[in-house]
């Protein structure tokens, strides 16, 4: 399903959700597993408009790129449309950097497993060289990945808490053996 039809479903209580962000308003509705895996969100600006980064504060009057329906945790939550205003889109990758782009915002918001910046702005540049050349001149994708993440985000299971009958504590367990195997990604687990 498209993230925020499935988020609806589990939020109806019609399953599991997995890939989901903790946050107050969550909190209230779902059972959260332990933290599975996590990435590093980044924000992401034309290289001839890029900007210090630092806290959120530093956003301020800026124009910032998101996916709609995703979240970015209570701090963005609260200052979105007051510190900075955003342009919520949907996730095709090719249309927010098109937007980006043509100065429709300032940065663009971005996750990755990759804790570094350089890498990601390689990858992206390689992936806009592919989808756009044809619709945008070479010279005009020239895009830079700010040095510091917006934030690193902690990714779990997730059930409405009226229907968890044990099922997150089981994958808890899984969890936490598959860490131990090496199997899973032990970066989530150093933050809990």
């Amino acid at each position: 399903y498209p993230w925020r039809r499935a988020l609806m479903l589990a939020e109806n209580g019609e399953g599991l959700i997995f890939g989901i962000s903790e946050n107050t308003q969550r909190k209230r509705i779902f059972q959260f597993s332990r933290p599975a895996y996590s990435k590093y969100v980044w924000l992401v600006t034309r290289s001839d408009a890029q900007f210090k980064y630092n806290s959120l504060a530093d956003l301020k009057g800026k124009s910032i790129g998101i996916i709609n329906g995703f979240d970015y945790g209570d701090k963005f939550n609260q200052q979105k449309n007051v510190l900075f205003t955003v342009e919520a889109d949907t996730n095709s990758a090719t249309s927010r950097f098109n937007k980006l782009i043509k100065r429709r915002m300032d940065a663009m918001v971005i996750s990755a497993r990759t804790d570094d910046p350089k890498s990601l702005e390689k990858n992206i540049k390689r992936r806009l060289m592919r989808d756009l050349r044809d619709s945008v001149p070479e010279k005009e994708l020239a895009i830079a990945v700010l040095r510091k993440p917006l934030f690193k985000d902690q990714l779990h299971f997730a059930v409405r808490i009226d229907k968890d009958d044990g099922l997150i504590k089981k994958i808890d367990a899984a969890i936490i053996k598959g860490r131990k195997l090496g199997l899973l990604d032990t970066d989530a687990q150093k933050l809990m």
